[in-house]
C-alpha cells in the first residue's frame, strides 16, 4: 500500500539564508563631492570656481586616498562569508547529484519493466535486473497482478486501490521478495503490515510452503474484505489450509499471536524503527521498511533490518523512497 519513489522524482535541497552585516555608516567627504559636482559642469558666471579661474589659479581635483577605493572591514568580511557559504551550497549540491545520478541509474531500467500481460511484465523485470531469484520469478507468474490491480495491472508503477492506499509498482514487489527470500522457505513464519491488496501476501504465502504461517495486517476493514476477495479469485485453498491469513488490525503493533517472525514487511513509512516489530522477529530473521529521516535530504530510505540476538540488530540502508506513512485509520482515511 505504498508509493515508490522513482528515478524521475528529486530531492529538495534547501539554500543557507546568509546574513551579511553591513557595518556601520561610512564618513561622507561633502566638500570633495561638492567640488566633483562643480568640476563636472561648465563653470557659470559668478560662481567660485568661476572667478578663481579667472585669477589664472588652477583647480586641483580632490585627493583620494588609498582606503577610499576599498570596501570597508565589515563588507569585506561578509563578502568573504558568503563567497564560503556559496561554495558549501555548491559542494552539497554536487553530493546530492552525484547521488541521485547513482539512484537513477539503478532504478530506471526498473521503471521500464511493462508489459501487456503478467508473463511480459514479470519478465521485464528480471531482465532489467529487478530480481535474479528463479523462485522469485516462479511465485510472481503464479500471482497474477491483475487478481489485485483493476486498473494498469502491468504497468511498473503504483496504483490506487483507494482510501488513500496503493498496491505497489512490480519492481518494489520483486525487490521486496528477493530481499526476503532467504527467510522465506518451508514453514516460515511471516507478516505483512499494510497488506492492502493481498498481492505480495498471497506470493509470500506460496514461498513458505505448507508448513508455513504468513499473515497480512490491515487496518482499513474495506481493504481487508477486497484483499480476501481478490485472494479467492486463485488462491482459496491457502486461506482455507491456514496458511494465509488476512487480519484487521493496527499494524504498528504488529501482530504477536503468531510471532515470532522469520521475516516482516512493512508497506508503510515508519517515522522511526519500531521497536515492537524488532521485539517480535525471530533471532535469524529479517525485516524490510521504509524509514522517515525526518529531514529534507534523506527522506524515506528503505531499510534492512536483519535480528542477530535478542539484544543485536544490524541495519542496512538500501534505498529512497517514497511511501504512504505507517498511521492510524483515521489519519490515514482525512489525509488528502
Amino acid at each position: 500500500m505504498a508509493s515508490q519513489k522513482g528515478p524521475s522524482q528529486t530531492d529538495d535541497v534547501s539554500s543557507p539564508h546568509v546574513n551579511t552585516p553591513l557595518g556601520p555608516k561610512q564618513p561622507t567627504h561633502a566638500a570633495e563631492d561638492d567640488a566633483l559636482r562643480h568640476n563636472d559642469r561648465k563653470p557659470t558666471r559668478g560662481s567660485a570656481v568661476n572667478k578663481t579661474l579667472a585669477k589664472g589659479h588652477p583647480v586641483t581635483p580632490p585627493a583620494f586616498s588609498k582606503n577610499h577605493l576599498q570596501p570597508p572591514n565589515s563588507v569585506t568580511t561578509a563578502l568573504s562569508d558568503a563567497s564560503s557559504a556559496a561554495r558549501m551550497l555548491l559542494n552539497r549540491l554536487k553530493q546530492r547529484i552525484a547521488a541521485t545520478t547513482l539512484l537513477s541509474a539503478a532504478l530506471t531500467m526498473a521503471w521500464r519493466s511493462h508489459g501487456r500481460t503478467n508473463n511480459e511484465l514479470v519478465t521485464a523485470l528480471r531482465r532489467n535486473g529487478v530480481y535474479h531469484s528463479e523462485r522469485v520469478r516462479d511465485v510472481m507468474l503464479a500471482v497474477d497482478r491483475a487478481d489485485f490491480c483493476h486498473s494498469n495491472p502491468y504497468l511498473d508503477a503504483p496504483q490506487t486501490i483507494g482510501y488513500n492506499a496503493t498496491i505497489s509498482a512490480p519492481h518494489m514487489h520483486a525487490s521486496a521478495l528477493e530481499l526476503l527470500l532467504p527467510k522465506l522457505t518451508n514453514g516460515s513464519h511471516v507478516l505483512d503490515i499494510g497488506s492492502g491488496s493481498g498481492y505480495l501476501t498471497t506470493c509470500m504465502a506460496h514461498l513458505v510452503g505448507s508448513e508455513g504461517v504468513v499473515v497480512g495486517i490491515e487496518h482499513i476493514p474495506q481493504l481487508v474484505n477486497l484483499s480476501i476477495a481478490n485472494i479467492r479469485k486463485n488462491h482459496s485453498e491457502m486461506m482455507d489450509d491456514g496458511r494465509l491469513k488476512i487480519i484487521e488490525g493496527d499494524g504498528r503493533l504488529g501482530y504477536p499471536a503468531a510471532a515470532p517472525y522469520n521475516a516482516i514487511h512493512v508497506g508503510a513509512a515508519a517515522e522511526s524503527l519500531p521497536q515492537n516489530l524488532v521485539d517480535q522477529l525471530a533471532v535469524g530473521g529479517r525485516m524490510i521498511l521504509p524509514v522517515n529521516m525526518n529531514d529534507t535530504r534523506n527522506g524515506q530510505r528503505y531499510v534492512q533490518v536483519d535480528k542477530i540476538s535478542d539484544s543485536e540488530i544490524q541495519t542496512k540502508d538500501l534505498m529512497g523512497v517514497i511511501y504512504v506513512p505507517l498511521t492510524s485509520v483515521e489519519h490515514q482515511i482525512g489525509r488528502r
